[in-house]
């Protein structure tokens, strides 16, 4: 009798208790079914031994023809100078290149092969930049291997053009910096090759670079100071900021008044200036720029591609915001433009920026995908009519976004959107607008897209961020127009939306914005 045809069928996979009797009719019923497993397991275990000898055989025979294989291997074939451009492609493209093994250049010298290591090691161009970290409290054990990697790396780049970024953050004293073996002794005997230098840290530690001369500098083109704790710059002087070459300046620092430094303005295409005032008992406020500066500034730099600044307006301290001259102000090239703490009474009219992609007013930044030209705006940096005045001044803006004061609960009321309606019909090629705490009704947010919608060039983005928790219920009818393509995002004050963002961590380059292209 089969299995299959047992008695106990009903039993199975129950707590029923079998009788002796049953005790025994079960283990006949099972004599013949276990030997037939015995079987089984024999033959497969005489299966699996035959195929482990396979395995065994193959290993054998593959292990040699994988190594014929990667002699013929099209990476091993490569000529030296197309390997070259492929480790240079590793190397960072937003910052300089890190002391760390599992980065390049180093991860390509270290672990893989003897070849590899020979070419990353006599390409001098790898090695051209580099990004040291001098951390406060460093173990001198640890700073001694760090100063013996950097001699060796700078070795490496033999006579290359570098790119060099040091933090000195903190706590370093004269004595240390002074030391012969230090790691700005280092960098100072090679100065004569940097082509790009960026300093953070405090100024006696960024003494030893403010002092270089322009004739030790004669390749560079750009520089990034950063000081946090004092005056670090002599307008009468000579430092690096005069060398012939530089281009690029981003500065931030106390008590410097920019326009007394000694610099060709002309020759620079990128600008970043933070230079805040200092408070001096008997003398009062000293550095910082004002508007008419920033604007005398600008007619000085007209071929600046990028240029950001902070500008000084306290009326009490004699800052105006408003303007003397109206002189024009050509920036032919300008494609980014950045004014932060400035309250403008009237805007600069006679500003002209023929190919301008982004003007940013306010600290609030925005990335924007290759807009063809984009404003993001602070409410709070206008008074009267300076606002509407801008805008009319730039009818061929793209993309818009407002931003109320969020601290203050100031929002973006209507007298702002009304601007976008008739009679104004303000930004006539305005696509994409963004408003951030809107004091606004359904009602004026339908008129608004109602009054966009019938233009020649309708709107095909509106994102809304309340300024007060209110529901605003005009989707319905809203819909015509979703349905034609238009995007709309409503969020009230308290929700803040999650976007995903794919810079998150990404440190850019001082001078440049993260949208820029």
């Amino acid at each position: 009798m089969s299995l299959q045809e047992s008695p106990f069928a009903a039993r199975l996979n129950t707590n029923y208790v079998p009788s002796d009797a049953e005790v025994l009719e079960i283990r006949s019923l099972l004599a013949g079914p276990e030997d037939d497993l015995a079987s089984l397991d024999a033959e497969i275990e005489a299966m699996e031994n035959a195929l482990m000898q396979l395995k065994e055989k193959r290993e054998a025979l593959k292990k040699p023809i994988d190594a014929h294989r990667a002699l013929i291997s099209p990476m091993r074939l490569l000529p030296i100078d197309i390997l070259t451009e492929i480790f240079l492609t590793c190397l960072p493209s937003k910052h300089e290149a890190l002391i760390d093994e599992s980065e390049a250049p180093l991860l390509l010298g270290r672990g893989i092969c003897r070849h590899w290591r020979a070419v990353a090691y006599s390409t001098p161009a790898l090695w051209s930049s580099i990004n040291i970290p001098w951390q406060s409290g460093c173990p001198p054990a640890i700073l001694a291997k760090l100063e013996t990697v950097v001699e060796a790396w700078l070795k490496r780049s033999a006579a290359c053009s570098l790119s060099v970024a040091l933090a000195l953050l903190a706590d370093h004293n004269a004595e240390e910096i002074s030391t012969d073996r230090s790691l700005v002794s280092q960098l100072l005997s090679v100065s004569g090759r940097l082509r790009h230098l960026g300093v953070i840290g405090d100024s006696q530690s960024m003494l030893p670079f403010l002092q270089l001369r322009p004739q030790n500098l004669p390749l560079l083109r750009s520089i990034v100071l950063t000081c946090h704790d004092g005056r670090i710059l002599d307008g009468e002087a000579e430092n690096p900021l005069q060398a012939s070459t530089l281009e690029q300046i981003s500065l931030y620092a106390q008590g410097v008044a920019p326009l007394s430094l000694p610099i060709n303005w002309k020759q620079l295409t990128r600008l970043r200036l933070e230079c805040e005032e200092c408070f001096t008992p008997g003398v009062g406020l000293e550095g910082g720029l004002a508007l008419d500066d920033a604007l005398d500034l600008l007619r000085r730099a007209s071929n600046l591609v990028f240029c950001h600044l902070q500008i000084f307006h306290d009326p009490a301290y004699g800052g105006a915001r408003t303007f003397s001259s109206s002189t024009p102000i050509v920036l032919p090239h300008i494609r980014t433009l950045t004014l932060t703490r400035i309250v403008f009474e009237e805007w600069i009219s006679h500003l002209v920026t023929p190919n301008l992609r982004y003007l940013q007013i306010g600290a609030t930044a925005v990335n924007a995908k290759d807009p063809r030209l984009l404003l993001v705006l602070e409410t709070n940096s206008f008074t009267g009519n300076a606002f509407e005045e801008l805008l009319r001044c730039f009818p061929s803006i793209s993309h818009l976004h407002i931003f109320g004061d969020d601290f203050h609960t100031v929002g973006v009321d209507n007298s702002y959107i009304k601007l976008f309606q008739a009679p104004h019909n303000l930004c006539p090629l305005m696509t994409d607008l963004e408003i951030d705490m809107a004091a606004l009704s359904g009602e004026d947010v339908l008129k608004l897209v109602q009054g966009r919608m019938a233009t020649t060039t309708p709107l095909e983005r509106l994102k809304v961020r309340f300024a007060r928790d209110k529901k605003v219920d005009v989707m319905p009818e809203l819909q015509a127009f979703i349905a034609d393509g238009l995007r709309v995002e409503f969020y009230p004050h308290w929700q803040k939306q999650w976007e995903f963002d794919p810079f998150h961590g990404v440190q850019p380059y001082l001078w440049e914005p993260m949208y820029y292209t």
